[in-house]
C-alpha cells in the first residue's frame, strides 16, 4: 500500500453479551467488543440509540418480520465508540 493507512496486526478483541432489551416489542441481543478489554461507556451512544429506536419499524412484528435484532457497541483505539442500533437511552441501566 503507497500512502495509504498502514495496516495494524490483528489483536483479540473482548466480547460480552449483556442482558436482552426490549423496545416497543422488539427483542434485541446486546453485546460489546473492546480492544483492550474494558468496558464499553453506553451512555456515550444515548443519542444515536435514541434514533436508532425510532427508526426500527413498528409493529415489531409482521409479515416478514421476527422483531429480534441485535446491538453491537464497539471500543475501538484509541477511545473512538461506535455503534448499530440500540435500545433507548432510558433502558441502559441494566448493561
Amino acid at each position: 500500500m503507497s500512502g495509504g493507512v498502514r495496516m495494524k496486526p490483528y489483536r483479540s478483541r473482548t466480547i460480552r453479551f449483556h442482558p436482552l432489551l426490549e423496545v416497543d416489542g422488539w427483542r434485541l441481543k446486546t453485546y460489546s467488543i473492546s480492544v483492550d478489554g474494558s468496558p464499553v461507556a453506553w451512555d456515550a451512544f444515548a443519542a444515536g440509540l435514541e434514533m436508532a429506536c425510532e427508526a426500527l419499524p413498528r409493529p415489531a412484528r409482521a409479515h416478514g418480520r421476527s422483531g429480534v435484532g441485535f446491538v453491537i457497541g464497539r471500543h475501538l483505539p484509541p477511545g473512538t465508540f461506535r455503534h448499530r442500533c440500540a435500545p433507548r437511552p432510558a433502558k441502559l441501566a441494566g448493561i
